[in-house]
């Protein structure tokens, strides 16, 4: 039930309500206070015993295990007499960290019991004397500061032998100042007494996991023992030599990487090979890549191929652009045009693939993949039938294979055309073509029309003709045509 206290009160007011007295102890705000000194029956507490009520209502106790020193201003906690600002005689324990800012000093006995929740920052130290422990709960040593300003952590002894430390919590670090830490033999993972780093004498470092040594540094080598198909591969022996911050060097019998391996700078392969079953792509991007394969390497940018090598030929599948002018020494293949502003040089064979590409020149003459003319000679007599004869001639504009022919006439008759070539130096002495009767250029009695059967190379000698060939059309026989069209269709091959 609510107290109903009078309204403007004075400092040091009282107001008495159902036997217990309050005073005023503030006017502006009202502030009430029990009063001890008016209360009924106070005699509980001894001097220098904080005050306290031990239930609602009853009198004013004073607490046997705390204490306050008014005179020098000292907390005491099971203790009369606390010597510091706060003393405690007993154990005490910090649920939610504790922050010392000055030093913690240990002295007499060892320390039994200390346990921190939450944690506890020490910003001065710890002090303990020489050859004394500290325990955990289980009343096990866990540290002892020995001789010569040593530290002993873990399971010890009085001698500091069989020394073991470590952190439980995952997110804990260890931070040393000192410019050397000195390991006798091994660091172990907490939760895999195999999974670890050994320290041998005589210049030797070696790398366990599973209780298996993969990795092995003695002086100024490194030995992969086992293969990693996530990393290095060794077949037999690896060495690294001259392994910095920013290069990696290798030497020995090579490195292997079946999934692959990223490296920071440079890497340096002395006189052996980097054995690489896939890829080697940028780090950032891998769509942008070296790709191998039997007899084929393959380089690409955002996926694409835009330069093949093969064991016969360079293929350039998005084309070649040279602003400043291109040279090839061999074959070269393009699938997708070469575009070159200042010329390009070619010391072998350029071949175009696919019926539909071809060169294009600036005077718009283009030249396919299969680059076909046809040329011939055409007579006519009028309305007299055709004579016997040489006909007329023709100079072949480069170098070619005569791959087809072809006959026609408006008349229905027969016809026999004879071939003879000349170099122009010999001119106008003529040497004939050897034809086998079956492709002699012609038509059969009563038509009008015949074509090659397609063995020209087969049935022709010579097929293929050079530049600057002339060429000498003869009528061997005629009845009854009065015109006629030959026509040679030759594929050029420079």
């Amino acid at each position: 039930m609510a107290i109903n206290f009078p309204t403007s009160p004075s400092v040091d007011a009282t107001y008495t309500y159902l036997d217990q007295t309050w005073i005023c102890t503030s006017a502006d705000p009202v502030i009430w206070e029990k009063s001890a000194a008016t209360e009924t029956g106070n005699t509980e507490g001894n001097t220098f015993e904080v005050a306290y009520y031990d239930t609602k209502g009853s009198v004013i106790k004073g607490a046997t295990a705390f204490y306050y020193d008014s005179t020098n201003l000292k907390v005491g906690i099971g203790t009369s007499g606390p010597d510091q600002t706060l003393g405690v005689s007993g154990d005490f324990y910090v649920s939610g960290g504790a922050t010392l800012a000055g030093a913690m000093v240990i002295q007499g006995n060892n320390v039994t019991g200390f346990t921190s929740s939450g944690g506890a920052t020490f910003y001065a130290g710890i002090g303990l004397p020489q050859n004394q422990f500290i325990y955990d709960s289980a009343s096990s040593p866990i540290l002892q500061v020995g001789a010569n300003r040593t530290v002993h952590i873990g399971d010890v002894d009085s001698q500091g032998n069989d020394t073991k430390f470590s952190v439980t919590d995952s997110k804990s670090e260890i931070q040393m100042s000192a410019d050397t830490v000195s390991i006798s033999k091994y660091l172990t993972h907490i939760a895999d007494i195999n999974t670890k780093l050994v320290f041998h004498p005589e210049d030797t470092l070696a790398l366990h996991c599973g209780g298996v040594t993969f990795a092995q540094g003695v002086y100024d080598t490194i030995y992969t023992k086992l293969g990693a198909p996530q990393g290095i591969t060794a077949s037999s022996r690896s060495e690294f030599d001259g392994i910095t911050a920013d290069q990696f060097a290798v030497r020995g019998g090579g490195i292997s990487c079946d999934a692959g391996a990223t490296f920071g700078g440079d890497v340096i392969v002395d006189a052996n090979f980097l054995y690489i079953n896939g890829a080697l792509a940028h780090n950032g991007d891998s769509n942008t890549k070296l790709v191998f394969a039997t007899d084929n390497i393959k380089l690409q940018s955002g996926g694409n191929e835009f330069l093949e090598g093969t064991s016969t030929q360079v293929i350039f599948p998005l084309g070649i652009s040279a602003d400043a002018g291109a040279t090839f020494a061999g074959d070269v293949i393009f699938h997708s045009g070469v575009s070159a502003d200042v010329g390009a040089t070619f010391g072998g064979n350029v071949k175009i693939k696919g019926t539909s590409n071809f060169l294009e020149f600036p005077d718009g003459t283009t030249m396919g993949s299969t680059q076909l003319e046809t040329i011939g000679i055409s007579v006519s007599n009028g309305s007299q039938v055709l004579t016997t004869g040489t006909k007329g001639h023709r100079t072949i504009p480069y170098d070619c294979t005569i791959v087809d022919w072809r006959v026609t006439s408006r008349d229905s008759g027969a016809i026999e055309w004879g071939l003879s070539y000349a170099t122009y130096a010999n001119f106008p002495t003529m040497t004939d073509f050897i034809i086998h009767t079956s492709e002699a250029p012609g038509i059969a009695a009563s038509g009008s029309k015949d074509e090659s059967g397609g063995a020209i190379s087969a049935r022709w000698e010579p097929y293929q003709l050079s530049a600057g060939t002339i060429i000498q059309f003869d009528i061997d026989s005629v009845s009854s045509l009065t015109n006629c069209i030959l026509e040679l269709t030759i594929r050029r091959t420079s």
